[in-house]
């Protein structure tokens, strides 16, 4: 089977990268990536994405007796039989404990981090990932974080679009400077995909890209 067209590695790369890959298709994919960039690539440009979201988990310091559990899988420590009733009533407190949790759970007590949600990685013609484009939901601004480097001609500039279900598109802005960002001036609720062109500098004198559309991808979350 060839692994090496889009459709089969990025899921792969995305369940490797969330460690759902488990086994003998785990290693496999391992020594593949060994020796394919390609799949190299993909790898960083899933595990770019998922960076914010571990980004934002809190670590938390496991309660002694999951250590202990954890010790007795291993075989680290001997397995000592309970009596049932102790297994009922662990049961009973478990149960009463993430009842209570869920009743008196407040968002508003939680801290909400306020990180760009990745909402598209834009692969070139050869299935490349070339840079990521992540929301920004306090700023109401798109960024992009550049995973290879463009090589820009002189007198050019890179137009970022969105791509409605039914193939219209519509313009979300130019991509200038190292760190580009756009506004969002419009949701992105009626795009499928997102797609940058190569425009002259202010950009595209039509509502559709006048220049070769160079990089394209999935909107994967709206």
């Amino acid at each position: 089977m060839n692994y090496l067209i889009p459709e089969r590695y990025q899921p792969l790369a995305a369940r490797y990268v969330s460690g759902v890959l488990r086994g003998a298709a785990r290693s496999r994919f391992e020594k593949l990536a060994d020796v394919h960039p390609t799949l190299q690539r993909e790898i960083i440009a899933c595990e770019t994405l998922l960076a914010p979201l571990d980004a934002a988990t809190v670590p938390v310091k496991p309660r002694r007796r999951t250590w202990r559990h954890i010790e007795i899988r291993l075989g680290l420590r001997p397995r000592h039989r309970s009596h049932p009733i102790f297994w009922f009533l662990s049961g009973m407190l478990a149960a009463f404990l993430i009842s209570a949790a869920v009743v008196n759970f407040s968002p508003q007590l939680m801290p909400q981090p306020e990180l760009p949600t990745p909402v598209a990685v834009l692969n070139d013609s050869n299935g490349v990932a070339t840079m990521v484009i992540s929301r920004d939901v306090a700023r109401r601004t798109l960024a992009v974080t550049l995973l290879q480097p463009v090589d820009l001609p002189a007198g050019k500039v890179l137009e970022l679009w969105a791509l409605r279900r039914d193939g219209t598109p519509r313009s979300l802005g130019l991509l200038e400077g190292k760190k580009p960002r756009v506004n969002l001036v419009a949701p992105l609720s009626d795009a499928a995909q997102l797609a940058v062109s190569i425009e002259l500098n202010g950009g595209s004198p039509e509502d559709k890209p006048t220049g070769p559309v160079v990089y394209t991808g999935a909107l994967i979350i709206s």
